[in-house]
């Protein structure tokens, strides 16, 4: 039985655990079985206003457990302080305060409680994960917890002790920059934990494709970025933007956006479809831009790119469309950026992996004649049937690459996703290695 005591928690700590004093309700605990064990918000906790209490309709070990795991892209190394006060009105329950890796043969880290009065008690322990790309399971046990009894829990913590001074982050590769779109990830979470997961697998991210459904995200909401370059789009309706509704939110937006970090803002990407279903009309969709674009000349911030982004597809002649209906002008737009797939829109998907040339070479070719750097703010292929492993999917994400770097491309972004018609994800091996050594800049 370990004695009931505080680990020392280094300075840097950063908490995992998400309403550990049950402030906000029970929103992001559960029980191991709703039919018969049950959760209850009450007043007069170890610190604040409330903590939970846990019972049971019939003699059994009962589980608060974190809807989510706690942790949910570990890293190999990393250790963590454990704690969480426990109480009860029934002097003589036990329980546990454990954590689980859910990767590998790992055996459970905890410590024992034994309540034998009604006091406050704290549980503390470390923990370190042992795998990469892993996550961890949170829960406090009452075992053998019986109707009439019951366990109270509050201030639950898991922090990341911090090893010492940071190494320093590895110089950013030059010329194109490589990385992952966060938008619609199937794999649900916060952009945080998108984040870490998305880099546990290709390592530090040069570019990151953040998607805002109405005005752009605080930059305070974006600090886990910090020190990245973003490609980031918001759409608020072009009438209101053309009525000046937004302008002091725009403008402050754009004056506190780094000064040290390239950020590629884009206003509605991919308008295509919304002009072609009378959303808004072209021409009001320009007006927007070029309002906007003098909103961000405000800010006279050289890390600022008024970024158009197209579909790959607008530039094929079988589309029957034309890129400049949505071309604001040369002074309102400094970056053209595009979103080409690997057949992106069939049910059956791809059927080969085509030389790179065919999927981009169009894009290239316009965003040159019209004198403007480029970039691919999305880009993707599905795996072909001839190709369940990802080794040829691997191979071409190299050559694609290759092509993209040779032709200057400010940044290219992948469509880890699984949404719409199809699972573009790079789950196989081969795949995420290839855009591994890609993002790292070492291919």
């Amino acid at each position: 039985m370990a004695e009931a005591g505080s680990a020392p928690v280094e300075a840097g700590a950063a908490e995992q655990v998400v309403n550990g004093g049950f402030e906000a309700g029970t929103s992001g605990w559960r029980t191991n079985d709703s039919s018969t064990q049950e959760l209850a918000v009450v007043s007069g906790g170890h610190s604040g206003g409330h903590a939970v209490e846990l019972t049971t309709k019939r003699q059994q070990t009962a589980v608060l457990n974190d809807g989510l795991n706690t942790v949910r892209a570990t890293k190999a190394g990393t250790r963590y302080t454990v704690s969480a006060w426990v109480r009860t009105d029934t002097p003589g329950i036990s329980g546990q305060v454990r954590v689980r890796e859910e990767q590998g043969d790992v055996p459970l880290t905890g410590s024992t409680f034994h309540l034998r009065t009604e006091h406050w008690t704290k549980i503390a322990f470390d923990v370190t994960a042992a795998y990469n790309c892993s996550s961890m399971d949170l829960n406090i046990l009452a075992w053998d917890l019986a109707p009439g009894q019951s366990l109270q829990v509050d201030d639950v913590s898991m922090q990341e002790v911090a090893a010492g001074a940071p190494a320093p982050a590895p110089a950013p590769p030059s010329g194109t920059v490589f990385g992952s779109s966060l938008g619609q990830s199937s794999s649900g979470g916060t952009r945080a934990e998108a984040l870490a997961r998305e880099e546990c697998r290709f390592g530090p991210l040069g570019i990151v494709r953040l998607f805002d459904d109405a005005l752009p995200s605080s930059w305070s909401s974006l600090e886990t970025f910090k020190g990245k370059s973003l490609v980031i789009s918001f759409r608020p309706a072009p009438a209101d933007v053309l009525a000046g509704t937004f302008d002091e939110a725009l403008l402050a937006w754009f004056n506190a956006a780094p000064r040290d970090q390239e950020t590629y803002w884009s206003y509605v990407h991919e308008p295509e479809a919304e002009v072609a279903r009378g959303k808004f009309t072209a021409a009001d969709y320009r007006a927007a831009w070029q309002h906007i674009a003098r909103l961000e000349d405000q800010a006279d911030n050289e890390h600022l790119h008024s970024t158009l982004i197209l579909m790959g597809w607008t530039v094929n002649p079988a589309s029957k469309l034309n890129w400049k209906d949505y071309y604001p002008g040369d002074g309102s737009i400094d970056v053209l950026a595009w979103d080409p797939y690997n057949d992106a829109g069939s049910v059956a998907g791809p059927s080969t992996y085509p030389d790179p040339a065919q999927v981009f070479g169009d894009v290239i070719a316009v965003s040159k004649a019209a004198g403007k750097p480029f970039g691919i703010a999305e880009t993707g292929s599905r795996l072909t049937p001839s190709d369940p492993g990802g080794q040829g999917r691997a191979a071409w994400l190299t050559r694609v690459g290759s092509y993209l770097k040779d032709h200057k491309a400010l940044f290219v972004a992948y469509w880890d996703s699984a949404v719409g018609v199809g699972d573009y994800r790079l789950t196989d091996a081969p795949s995420a290695a290839a855009w591994r050594k890609l993002v790292s800049g070492r291919e």
